[in-house]
């Protein structure tokens, strides 16, 4: 594997592989980057999914306030 910057043609390799992205989708792979999706949201220790009542509603994030945001991929960086 390369050392610095991956291409795209090297992030999609990687993942063809099994390697750096786990559940990764190619259509998401940028030059250079790849847009990860969103998973979980917890919010005041609640999980915001779309079951929950106020799933399609917007949330405004005050000052102070803390949002959880998991990815729906797993990252699986080499050390």
């Amino acid at each position: 594997m390369n050392v610095g910057i991956l291409s795209k043609k090297d992030i999609i390799n990687e993942m063809e592989h099994g390697r750096l992205i786990k559940r990764a989708d190619k259509s998401r792979v940028e030059p250079c980057s790849y847009d990860m999706k969103i998973g979980t949201i917890f919010n005041n220790g609640q999980v915001v999914n779309e079951s929950h009542p106020k799933a399609n509603e917007q949330v405004i994030i005050q000052p102070g306030e803390i949002i959880s945001v998991f990815t729906f991929e797993e990252l699986d960086l080499p050390v």
